[in-house]
């Protein structure tokens, strides 16, 4: 009944979005109609992240961590790339970007080098490796001559929100004991972007870098006052973390919890086929413990 309930009034919610863009006399009437919902969403107490309730390690029958790899330019994972600045998505970010943003103002602290969540940073360390400072033509003519340079002869080029394109994500599937069924709870994510350091360089290189690691529980709120752009229904109010919680992407395991901590490259080295193999049996062996509570 209280899924019936959540769901209509959902519903209700986009059809009065709908109707504010079908009934305006301007672009500008509903731009402000919709900026002046997006603050009153943001103060309502409600519109708050969906609490985890407490599991306690004797509830737990069974769990397993793994570690996977969301492209972003798989069709099923755009949701998470597109940023919209247009009448359909008044303020609507990108996952890195609404990250990037919480950690700036200050509303994501837990912010880590590696996956292991031992070593803690901030953004300007985590991404010095990801922008470049170079001294322009002009600023060298002035250095030449004997003159000051400032801010303004200097070059900057700072990773962007499209050069973004993978993410990382650890979670544990666990089986609790008191709801008889199988779960799943993110617990860090990281950004991937290319060396810019490296590109600048000239030096090729195709491969993505973890940025930083997010302890996910203390981005939680970030990610929920921040809407995912949605090309069936411009009106429907989906956060990022109801897509997160949810499972709403298409990803590849590469790491599972194990004795040595490595990741499947590490142990099957050289061999992509026998990767993706062993990336299915990971899959399929989730799948299998849970085929097997439903059967006892």
């Amino acid at each position: 009944m209280k899924n019936i309930l959540s769901s209509l009034c959902l519903i209700f919610a986009g059809l009065i979005s709908a109707q504010n863009l079908l009934n305006v006399k301007s672009p500008e009437e509903f731009a402000k109609k919709a900026l002046e919902r997006a603050e009153n969403d943001s103060i309502e107490e409600e519109d708050e992240p969906l609490p985890y309730g407490e599991v306690k390690d004797r509830d737990i029958l069974w769990s397993k961590i793994v570690w996977e790899v969301i492209d972003m330019n798989e069709r099923i994972n755009q949701p998470y790339y597109h940023t919209s600045e247009g009448i359909a998505g008044i303020g609507q970010k990108s996952l890195y970007d609404a990250i990037s943003d919480g950690i700036k103002s200050g509303d994501i602290k837990e912010i880590y080098t590696d996956d292991t969540f031992g070593t803690k940073t901030d953004y300007a360390s985590a991404t010095s490796k990801f922008s470049i400072v170079d001294t322009s033509d002009w600023a060298k003519d002035k250095i030449a001559a004997g003159e000051t340079i400032t801010e303004d002869d200097l070059d900057f080029n700072e990773l962007r929100n499209t050069d973004v394109k993978m993410f990382k994500i650890m979670g544990m599937w666990y089986i609790d004991k008191k709801l008889g069924e199988m779960r799943y709870r993110p617990l860090g994510i990281a950004p991937m972007g290319p060396d810019m350091q490296a590109i600048n360089a000239g030096i090729v290189d195709d491969s993505y870098y973890d940025l930083f690691w997010v302890w996910y529980a203390d981005a939680r709120k970030v990610l929920h006052k921040n809407k995912v752009f949605s090309g069936r229904n411009i009106s429907a109010d989906i956060s990022f973390d109801d897509m997160i919680n949810a499972r709403r992407f298409n990803s590849v395991i590469y790491k599972e919890q194990n004795m040595q901590g490595r990741a499947v490259k590490d142990y099957i080295v050289g061999d992509a086929k026998g990767q993706i193999e062993e990336n299915r049996r990971i899959e399929s062996g989730i799948r299998d413990v849970e085929s097997d509570l439903w059967q006892q």
